[in-house]
């Protein structure tokens, strides 16, 4: 029972829905985990746009329908809601394994769900039903007393060397998340620039790994067509040379690493003695 958070200090610049994206969808194939996936921003907007094709049955019907964080809020303050009924309010993309909780539709709200106190409640009610939480909370330093709440944080940059002094130099930016374990990721990563994965470590004195995702257009095709699911359980694990296979590789990795952060890794038992279980 675990809350992972993915955040940008910067927003345009970290990936931070993509990255959210891959990491839930790698660890949903390759772990029998049951995972929810969230965010803070509206209905739509966010992992949604990448996750869930807009215009299809199940889009159409959420729509028409209580599900939703708005739903959710309005149990909880009637306190209704319990681990026993918040799957109820989400969206299964993969039975019994991933559920999407869908954004607000509440204007005033669409870019600050974590106004309020009703956020930790809804996480720690949630934790007591899914063995893990990931949470796209956004960019921006307005974010950071959101980020206590997480048992993890994943940081997500570009290669621009500004952003990353600002980030790296001034350690106040990021004491909050300080106390919880932290992972650095680069978003749409060109190997070939001098701001590269070792002259980063090494100029800011960093000790953890850092994380690089490249900008893959095949990715960014699935995204833009709202067939993600279908393109990450197509070639997750796929072991033949593919121009993307870096991606996936950089994913997975990745996807471990946050596991072990938790110091769950006994619970995560791999489908298929490691290999992507069919679906």
């Amino acid at each position: 029972m675990s809350t992972v958070m993915f955040w940008s200090p910067q927003a345009g610049h970290g990936r931070t829905s993509s990255h959210t994206a891959l990491v839930t969808l790698t660890a949903a194939l390759q772990y029998r985990l049951r995972i929810l996936v969230c965010h803070n921003q509206a209905q739509g907007e966010s992992i949604e746009s990448g996750l869930m094709a807009q215009g299809t049955i199940v889009s159409t019907a959420y729509q028409e329908s209580d599900i939703g964080i708005d739903s959710v809020r309005r149990l909880l303050s009637s306190r209704k809601l319990n681990k026993n009924n918040i799957s109820d309010y989400t969206i299964p993309l993969l039975k019994d394994r991933l559920d999407l909780l869908p954004g607000t539709m509440i204007a005033s709200h669409s870019s600050s769900l974590e106004e309020g106190s009703d956020w930790q409640d809804i996480l720690n009610i949630a934790n007591e039903y899914y063995d893990l939480v990931i949470v796209d909370v956004g960019s921006g330093m307005d974010k950071v007393e959101l980020l206590k709440q997480a048992d993890s944080v994943v940081v997500n940059m570009s290669q621009n060397i500004n952003h990353l002094e600002s980030f790296f130099n001034t350690a106040n930016q990021w004491a909050n998340i300080h106390q919880q374990p932290w992972t650095t990721v680069l978003g749409a990563y060109d190997s070939d620039s001098k701001c590269a994965v070792a002259n980063i470590r090494r100029k800011f004195g960093l000790k953890q790994p850092i994380f690089a995702i490249e900008n893959d257009a095949q990715f960014r095709d699935a995204w833009n067509a709202q067939t993600l699911l279908s393109f990450v359980r197509r070639n997750l694990g796929v072991t033949q040379p593919r121009k993307y296979a870096e991606l996936f590789k950089q994913t997975t990795m990745l996807t471990e690493h946050i596991l072990a952060q938790l110091n769950e890794g006994h619970d995560h038992k791999r489908l298929g003695e490691g290999k992507l279980h069919a679906i």
